[in-house]
């Protein structure tokens, strides 16, 4: 074959991959809408979850966790889009609504049956909703991520006692840089936007937050974790929790460097009804990225 007719067939081989390469880049802008839910879907879906949805009890699951759409139409209820719902708490909530996109809540149907009272499933063209109900709810009856404003704060560095005093925008600030604070903050621990008291630990400082006369449940319940962010930091130190009664230790929980709420939860039925001094201490050896913060609540069953 001659350089021409080698040219030539470059040519013509170029051209049938772009004419191959058009009509696949046709078929997929004209087949993909159909296979994705339409926005009619979202705002009927939206709607009929708006007209039963309790704002005190009830929450709603996005299945897969990347489903943020739900959000621009169901933004202003509550909403969670954990990855593994296995790993979730939800004997707080009444109803339990799970938002599917592609088929997604059949992933987790078989264990949400088994946890919860199966209501209802809808379909509603691209997207589904399963509504579940609990019968055993357990009621919260005080939270500490709510009443930050009544803690009382204090850094503890040897043998000296700081005090922490300035409170605002939900934040108890204790001098130094702008991440030494005690406060409120929805952060990412597993890729899931988590509501939790920020509690940046300090090398070589005991940080105590204090909360005086809660009224005990049969349960404290929560979470502590770091940050996404934070584990990405491979050298980091692991962060130390601990949990008091009246000055009596009721837990030490350590959190690894590693991905993931880390539940616990204390029975304090021989404390239930009368009020006691709770307190949380945050620690580390060394203080390098370590994004921390942890959830409480006091329940009853």
């Amino acid at each position: 074959m001659n350089y021409q007719k080698f040219i030539k067939v470059i040519n013509i081989v170029s051209t049938l991959l772009v004419i191959v390469v058009l009509l696949y880049s046709i078929s997929w802008y004209i087949y993909s809408p159909l296979t994705r839910p339409r926005i009619d879907d979202y705002k009927n879906i939206s709607s009929y979850i708006r007209s039963q949805f309790e704002k005190d009890s009830d929450v709603i699951i996005l299945q897969p966790f990347w489903a943020e759409r739900a959000r621009e139409y169901l933004g202003d209820l509550n909403i969670i889009n954990p990855r593994d719902v296995k790993n979730e708490d939800l004997s707080q909530y009444k109803n339990i609504y799970v938002f599917s996109v592609f088929g997604y809540g059949e992933n987790i149907y078989e264990y949400m049956n088994k946890k919860f009272k199966s209501l209802e499933k809808k379909e509603f063209g691209k997207l589904s909703l399963f509504k579940f109900q609990n019968e055993k709810i357990e009621k919260v009856i005080y939270n500490f991520y709510q009443n930050i404003k009544d803690a009382k704060i204090r850094i503890i560095k040897g043998g000296e006692i700081k005090e922490c005093k300035d409170f605002s925008n939900d934040r108890w600030r204790c001098g130094g840089p702008d991440w030494q604070y005690i406060g409120k903050e929805i952060l990412d621990i597993d890729g899931t936007g988590r509501e939790c008291l920020w509690s940046h630990p300090m090398t070589g400082s005991i940080i105590e937050i204090n909360f005086e006369n809660i009224p005990a449940g049969d349960i404290l319940k929560g979470f502590s974790g770091l940050t996404d962010e934070a584990v990405r930091y491979k050298e980091g130190s692991p962060v130390f929790l601990s949990i008091l009664i009246d000055d009596k230790e009721v837990l030490y929980h350590r959190n690894p460097n590693s991905i993931g709420a880390k539940r616990f939860e204390i029975d304090t039925s021989a404390y239930k009804g009368s009020t006691h001094k709770i307190t949380f201490k945050v620690s580390t050896v060394l203080d390098g990225v370590r994004h921390f913060c942890f959830y409480a609540d006091v329940r009853s069953r």
